[in-house]
């Protein structure tokens, strides 16, 4: 019984000072806004230690403003997190005429992400001084 109890202790101290093993994806949400729960996909390196602060990208993906998902950034994110960088592929309404979006409404949403990743950076091991935006198409305007 000593033995399990000390197992499950080494455990719990593991799971706290290690963050994802194996580009395991965490998903936080980053904002939520008329009861939508916005996401933010995050990928770390295979193995993290809890004191080292890490470079990250805030990754927006494409799609003319109207189509895509945090998804279609996942080899990107998955790429980068290889070179020991926190990525986070995002999650923003998108624009469509019927709900009365616009791309005013993924800019603002790619700020709050922005804005969220440098107010949790801390608990995300994730350096302030060393965050990246990118993003292809629609959504390398949101990262500029």
């Amino acid at each position: 019984m000593k033995t399990f109890i000390l197992f499950l202790g080494f455990m719990f101290t593991t799971m706290l000072n290690f963050r994802a093993q194996t580009n395991d994806i965490i998903i936080r949400h980053y904002k939520e806004i008329d009861s939508i729960q916005l996401e933010a996909h995050i990928y770390y390196p295979d193995s993290i230690m809890s004191n080292k602060e890490l470079p990250a990208i805030v990754f927006f993906h494409g799609g003319g403003w109207t189509r895509g998902n945090a998804k279609w950034g996942y080899d990107f994110c998955k790429y980068f997190s290889k070179l020991n960088v926190v990525t986070i592929s995002i999650e923003y309404r998108l624009a469509e005429e019927k709900v009365g979006n616009t791309p005013i409404e993924c800019i603002k949403d790619a700020n709050s992400a922005i804005r969220w990743t440098r107010e949790n950076a801390k608990d995300l091991l994730i350096d302030t001084n060393r965050i990246v935006a990118a993003g292809f198409s629609a959504g390398g305007h949101l990262a500029a």
